[in-house]
């Protein structure tokens, strides 16, 4: 609707026609110079954004106005695209004296938002949603695994894995057997990686059973 030229046109009449008998004010003239000042600040606005009302005022108003110029020239376009919602929002049902929620006006922020930014992409078009048919869907799958008991098999293996890992203790022996002249000398080594005080104990006895075998032999 912002680029229907002949909607806008209205809008910013009826705007005009509104503030003007606000104020009681009757200047044929004036009033059509407003019209027309308003619907050049839209054609800078619909073209180039935010961007090319900002270079507009920077170039025509005094540096100590440009500000105070700018967020006059926002309230306008505010406006006419508030009204041109609201009409929209009539045309499609909604009754605006109850049913408009603050996601309406969130929407209407995030549009004058995004208008403004359209300079910004040099896009020669701008796209606008005509209709939508929302189709619902869901939808079901069927797996068969037929090597799952070997998967897990192989994953009970691993936890057992990790526990024999972390709660087994690792020890390793080593048995040296020396012949010279008819006699044998046995060396027996041996470590661990945790508790050396139970396998220090457990070594000895085994030492202690091999020299008792060994002796008997």
């Amino acid at each position: 609707m912002l680029y229907d030229d002949e909607r806008v046109l209205a809008v910013v009449r009826q705007t005009t026609d509104q503030s003007f008998g606000q104020v009681e004010m009757d200047k044929p003239v004036l009033q059509e110079d407003v019209v027309q000042s308003v619907l050049r600040l839209v054609a800078r606005y619909r073209q180039d954004g935010f961007d090319a009302v900002a270079a507009m005022v920077e170039s025509n108003v005094l540096a100590d106005k440009r500000e105070e110029v700018l967020e006059a020239c926002f309230n306008v376009l505010q406006t006419l695209l508030g009204e041109l919602y609201l009409e929209l929002l009539a045309n499609e049902g909604v009754d605006i004296e109850q049913d408009f929620a603050a996601e309406e006006g969130l929407f209407l922020d995030e549009v004058l938002a995004a208008i403004g930014s359209l300079g910004s992409c040099a896009s020669p078009f701008y796209l606008q949603l005509t209709a939508f048919d929302f189709v619902q869907a869901s939808g079901l799958q069927i797996a068969r695994t037929p090597g799952k008991n070997v998967v897990y098999f192989g994953f009970a293996l691993l936890i057992a894995g990790v526990f024999l890992m972390f709660y087994v203790p690792n020890r390793w022996l080593w048995c040296w057997i020396d012949q010279q002249e008819g006699t044998g000398r046995v060396l027996l080594a041996g470590t661990g990686n945790r508790h050396q005080g139970d396998f220090k104990e457990e070594f000895e006895h085994l030492c202690g059973q091999l020299d008792a075998r060994w002796k008997t032999s």
